[in-house]
């Protein structure tokens, strides 16, 4: 790629250009239906057959498993992950739930179709500007974001802890905590998170505070030859939310796999 932030469809012909390039054996689309440990063997039931192997990297991300908000009138919002075409969203005047990565970026998508938008943040995530990327907005996200300032037609209001957000016909009513109330004439986007993929094979790690513990080699510490790579990765201090950041782990879980494959019998079945 010749781009620093390429399209979807861009990163697809990419994807399918190094599968070429190395000669890797690529299966999809392929659904993943469960996925079980029968020593010294993983077993992944899927829509196209059984596979079996000794180590299994989970990189399902996190994008398609959004966090779903616990307050009152939650269904009335639309999740950032829900979003297919920004043009989608009714309204001229929209309401952004969370100002960190994802809320900024669907606040600058929306303020470049014309509208104006007023982002609520429990913390103000978009105030500081240095520290871990994986804590402040990204340079590109920022560079956004100024612009979005400059039409003038994006409002920020910090310190906001969403409680109800209700539907009143032509009309949406946002309240917070502290009795603040926001309106907006369309569905408010939703962009609080998501929960991970590691979740779809919850059994299989060891959790603590609602993440997965890992070994020093991003290797469950439940269930021998099953790595985790991608935005749930953490060790003490470090986050690896971005790209730039898990695939620095990726030397570290290949050389794991070795190891591991040098200790195990040799087997692997595919359909």
């Amino acid at each position: 790629m010749v781009c620093e932030h390429p399209s979807g469809n861009e990163y697809a012909d990419w994807l399918t250009e190094q599968v070429r390039q190395h000669g890797l054996r690529a299966a999809c689309p392929v659904r993943v239906r469960s996925v079980t440990r029968e020593d010294p063997f993983l077993k992944l039931d899927t829509d196209k057959g059984e596979y079996r192997c000794r180590a299994l990297v989970w990189a399902a991300g996190e994008f398609f498993f959004p966090q779903r908000q616990q307050f009152q009138g939650a269904e009335q919002t639309l999740h950032y992950a829900e979003v297919k075409s920004w043009t989608q969203c009714e309204g001229d005047h929209l309401v952004v739930l969370g100002g960190a990565e994802s809320g900024i970026d669907a606040a600058c998508h929306l303020i470049g179709l014309g509208k104006t938008v007023t982002v609520l943040d429990r913390g103000g995530a978009w105030i500081k500007e240095q520290g871990d990327p994986s804590l402040v907005l990204s340079p590109h996200t920022r560079s956004r974001f100024r612009a979005a300032q400059a039409t003038g037609r994006l409002q920020l209001e910090p310190g906001v802890s969403v409680v109800r957000v209700e539907n009143q016909g032509d009309e949406y009513s946002i309240h917070g905590q502290d009795g603040q109330t926001f309106h907006c004439d369309g569905p408010p986007i939703s962009c609080i998170g998501f929960e991970g993929g590691a979740s779809q094979i919850e059994s299989l790690w060891e959790w603590k505070n609602g993440q997965v513990q890992l070994t020093p080699n991003d290797e469950s510490t439940l269930t021998p030859g099953l790595f985790l790579a991608g935005p749930q990765v953490r060790h003490p201090g470090e986050i690896f939310c971005f790209i730039y950041k898990f695939r620095t782990r990726f030397p570290l879980v290949a050389d794991a796999i070795t190891q591991h494959l040098t200790t195990t019998p040799h087997s692997y079945a595919h359909p």
